[in-house]
């Protein structure tokens, strides 16, 4: 993290502040996550839990993606699922809008933070994409905050077409094949 890179000095309370709690935010989501497939994968006939794989941080990274092109209710709602709400309430609206672009640079400081560590890289591969109705011209301001924050480009796709033979495609190319057929 930028605070262990630099001297402690460097970074704001509010800067420390703003990281516990985002990082107290991504425990909470995880947790819940957690939660959830364990009550959907519990066979309550034989009283097993089946086997499930989850990540936690997909699941984290979509939804701070979406948050980035979602407006009103919407992005308020995402913000709720993400716990990031409890720390832009009693903002002001200038503030909160800072608050919303630092929790996005945290997030990504944090991806690049384990994809540069050598040893990880070895064994670790991260990779967002965002399929979007070819006819939407989404802004150069999202376009910007995908790639900065996320790594993450836009691909214009015909959804009336074969849209999840290109999904799975890019999914078995990212994985090296372990994961070929992701949609069905």
């Amino acid at each position: 993290n930028k605070c262990k890179k630099r001297s402690e000095a460097d970074c704001s309370d509010t800067d420390i502040r703003q990281r516990l709690f985002l990082n107290h935010a991504y425990m909470q989501l995880t947790l819940d996550s957690l939660s959830t497939m364990v009550i959907e994968y519990f066979n309550t006939e034989n009283k097993i839990l089946e086997t499930f794989s989850f990540s936690p941080s997909s699941i984290q990274s979509t939804l701070m993606m979406l948050m980035l092109g979602a407006r009103g209710k919407t992005r308020q709602e995402i913000s709720d699922a993400l716990y990031l709400s409890q720390l832009t309430e009693s903002l002001s609206s200038d503030v909160a809008n800072a608050t919303f672009s630092k929790s996005h640079e945290i997030f990504g400081e944090s991806v690049k933070s384990l994809t540069d560590d050598p040893n990880l890289a070895k064994i670790l591969n991260i990779a967002n994409q965002v399929f979007v109705k070819k006819e939407l011209i989404p802004s150069s301001t999202f376009k910007l905050a995908l790639r900065q924050y996320h790594s993450s480009k836009l691909t214009p796709v015909d959804f009336s077409g074969d849209t999840m033979t290109i999904m799975n495609d890019w999914v078995s190319k990212q994985t090296n094949g372990l994961i070929d057929n992701c949609l069905d």
